[in-house]
């Protein structure tokens, strides 16, 4: 019983989380678009942290019975990608990026469910 009470907070958690992606990619283009790169680079490691919490609750659900639409190696692209823009200082690829890929990614995800 614990247990099912433990995954269902963790469902409800991460479908939460998942909602708040889609408008923080939206702040954290317009902080760079803004010229904020300060501002910008820490909200970019907070996504981070953030995508590696949402990788390790959808891996945990691939243990369980539930069903997640989320996909770690499309999140692992998306870093790449920021890496990349990040390192030529290209703040307008990165800021587009969050903008038209990431944030649209988030924004059409399915929520997570319990499999019957």
């Amino acid at each position: 019983m614990t247990e099912n009470i433990e995954i269902d907070e963790l469902i409800e958690d991460f479908n939460q989380y998942i909602k708040l992606v889609a408008t923080g990619s939206i702040t954290i283009a317009e902080s760079f678009r803004n010229k904020q790169v300060e501002i910008a680079l820490k909200e970019v490691t907070n996504f981070v942290e953030g995508m590696n919490w949402l990788i390790t609750a959808n891996n945990y659900f691939k243990t369980q019975n539930v069903i997640s639409m989320f996909n770690e190696q499309k999140i692992v692209g998306f870093f790449e990608e920021i890496n990349e823009g990040l390192t030529m200082q290209d703040y307008f690829l990165v800021a587009d990026l969050f903008e038209y890929e990431i944030a649209q990614y988030f924004a059409d995800i399915p929520v997570v469910t319990v499999k019957n």
